[in-house]
């Protein structure tokens, strides 16, 4: 993700662009790393923000709440699904 953070003022050096940009290639390899773990995982993982709703998960975790795609659910809060699953059937 690029942002603010990653501003730089004019003139840019080029020592800093390169530092810049292989911290930028290290971060993003680490997020790949996290990523394949984390969807390869035999347990459900479900990543959810202080408000509830789901911001990452992985087939487990779809298997295990029941629902084929959890990506249609991004904006939902985990007590709905925790609801959903509770009720009786």
């Amino acid at each position: 993700m690029v942002g603010a953070d990653d501003y730089m003022v004019k003139p840019v050096k080029p020592m800093t662009l390169d530092i810049r940009i292989r911290s930028m290639m290290r971060i993003a390899a680490l997020q790949r790393a996290s990523t394949a773990v984390i969807d390869n995982v035999i347990e459900g993982i479900v990543q959810i923000d202080r408000a509830g709703r789901i911001g990452r998960f992985n087939k487990a975790a779809e298997t295990i709440f029941g629902y084929a795609d959890l990506t249609k659910r991004h904006t939902t809060n985990i007590s709905l699904i925790l609801w959903e699953r509770a009720m009786p059937r």
